[in-house]
């Protein structure tokens, strides 16, 4: 009864007890301030190895999609997803649009088929997933503008059926 009693009145023990659980928890989910330090301090290291360029992984997301426009995977679903999502904090949508429509543009004849097909379903996915970005930046539905009438023109017929214009204003949607 002596050691139950011992137990439960000696705070010093449960409060040991307790920093070690919250300090390892901690640990767990963000790093300490020497571990910042020392980050800060070291020399760069090396870009990691899944690193990639905005053209790679723009090129990663085409090779998602098949002529029908099928992602090959549920990985590559979720690669298309959070680079639409996400590329914002690497470049400007508008940006992002304008490489589109430089690689819909300067497809190799050889691979314009497929090529040119899976940028129009990246493009339909992006308007699709995401309508609402490209009403509040202007700079970016004049690019998809452009983009919609260098498929017209220039693509297939098919092409231009993949793309709903819907979400861009009707002065960009009928030039």
């Amino acid at each position: 009864m002596n050691k139950t009693k011992s137990r439960k009145s000696n705070p010093d023990t449960t409060s040991v007890l307790k920093s070690r659980k919250l300090v390892q928890r901690r640990r767990n989910t963000c790093p300490s301030p020497q571990d910042i330090s020392r980050a800060l301090q070291s020399p760069s290291s090396a870009p990691s190895a899944s690193a990639a360029s905005l053209d790679e992984l723009i090129q990663r997301c085409l090779s998602c999609f098949d002529s029908e426009g099928r992602t090959s995977s549920s990985r590559g679903t979720q690669l298309v997803h959070m680079t639409l999502m996400m590329h914002t904090w690497v470049v400007p949508s508008q940006t992002f649009a304008q490489k589109l429509l430089s690689l819909y543009k300067d497809c190799p004849p050889d691979k314009r088929g497929l090529g040119r097909t899976q940028i129009c379903h990246l493009v339909r996915q992006w308007m699709s997933q995401f309508p609402g970005v490209f009403k509040e930046d202007p700079l970016l539905e004049q690019t998809m503008g452009d983009l919609c009438e260098l498929v017209r023109l220039d693509g297939e017929k098919m092409h231009s059926q993949l793309i709903n214009t819907s979400c861009l204003s009707p002065h960009v949607n009928a030039s």
